[in-house]
């Protein structure tokens, strides 16, 4: 596709680049939350744990919270309009772009984790499981670390970078027309052999 751009414009489109971009009240209500519940903060925390299993064999596969993608049971259960921080855990080597159905998040930092140390207590043959938040505090290594600033507006994929604990926190509002019903998402890794091969996890939201 090739867009060729001529004067005079036209449609009302500004001319000029602005210095500074409007705030958005919806993010600015997530953080006036306050911290994250490992920084002393009280928005209620759900942990997300991701795993990669036989890496270099035949047998390689990856998941989410220690489940593979075809447990019949619903791995995450919301409810509408309410908030919650989501801590998701690297024990793998790479980089992975956690992306979220329904609703966007704001980045609200990073720990960097003892992932080995935790590994070690809590690891499973399927990856480490799904805990209470509080089970991190003692592995963390750093104070929460803020986002970049090209984080700091609302997303819905973030970096989750390896050895460390990615925070984000969102408002699952129903969408326009839908009502408060119980509808069936999902959040997955953004890298297609991965979100094939099971780092991918159902959620339901319901009234």
């Amino acid at each position: 596709m090739q867009f060729r751009v001529t004067k005079p414009l036209s449609g009302g489109a500004p001319t000029t680049i602005p210095t500074s971009l409007p705030g958005n009240p919806a993010v600015d209500a997530l953080t006036a939350m306050g911290p994250p519940l490992l920084s002393g903060g009280t928005v209620p925390g759900r942990m997300v744990t991701l795993n990669e299993i036989g890496a270099l064999t035949p047998a390689w596969r990856l998941n989410l919270n220690a489940r593979p993608y075809g447990d019949t049971t619903e791995a995450e259960t919301l409810k509408w309009n309410s908030v919650e921080d989501w801590y998701y855990v690297n024990f793998t080597p790479d980089t992975h772009p956690m992306h979220t159905h329904l609703f966007t998040f704001r980045v609200m930092g990073r720990y960097n984790f003892d992932v080995n140390g935790y590994a070690a207590a809590f690891g499973t043959a399927n990856g480490v499981p799904q805990k209470d938040v509080s089970t991190l505090t003692p592995f963390l290594k750093s104070k929460l670390m803020a986002p970049p600033p090209e984080e700091t507006g609302f997303k819905d994929t973030v970096k989750v970078n390896p050895g460390q604990v990615t925070v984000v926190r969102a408002k699952y509002v129903p969408p326009a027309g839908l009502g408060t019903t119980t509808q069936k998402y999902v959040h997955h890794c953004h890298i297609v052999e991965h979100e094939d091969n099971d780092m991918m996890e159902r959620v339901t939201v319901s009234p």
